[in-house]
């Protein structure tokens, strides 16, 4: 969007490398899954060549996974703690709004949240207040509500990537 509007990003490569935006080289990276079914598994094989380390949350998931894909299964808040977070859970009652507040105060400077699953897993407005504070990236594909409002502060910010539910 910027770069659409004509803006200058970097003026020189310090502005850039001090961007939390600028490093988006995934090799060697932590890689926090939260739910590990086909789509995470999937997803999986992917990062395969990037040779990251993977941490999944999903109560559900046969403790053989952690064997089969070389990746450990442990708790959502070390997750939380990853260089990316991936949300890949359905919505039900139990994933509702499992990631509030609290759970995104776990994200470290740099991060990215990534958010595939369903809108009403993240409270919104606790990923607004997040994001506000301009130290990780969010990549978000589906919302509360959705479709996105057309006022929702989430389209003015550049540290956040939108797509339609797609």
């Amino acid at each position: 969007r910027r770069m659409i509007a004509g803006e200058v990003l970097f003026t020189s490569w310090e502005d850039r490398v001090a961007d939390a935006s600028f490093d988006g080289e995934l090799t060697g990276r932590t890689v926090g899954l939260i739910g590990c079914g086909y789509i995470g598994r999937r997803l999986l094989e992917l990062l395969g060549p990037f040779y990251t380390d993977v941490y999944a949350y999903d109560p559900y998931a046969p403790r053989v996974l952690s064997d089969i894909y070389d990746i450990t299964l442990t708790s959502l808040d070390q997750v939380m703690g990853c260089d990316v977070v991936i949300s890949l859970v359905p919505l039900t009652p139990e994933t509702r709004h499992m990631i509030g507040a609290d759970e995104l105060d776990l994200l470290k400077a740099g991060a990215v949240f990534v958010n595939v699953s369903r809108g009403p897993v993240v409270v919104q407005d606790a990923l607004v207040k997040r994001l506000q504070r301009g130290d990780i990236v969010a990549s978000l594909d589906v919302f509360d509500p959705e479709p996105l409002d057309a006022d929702s502060p989430l389209r003015q910010m550049t540290n956040v990537f939108l797509t339609p539910h797609i």
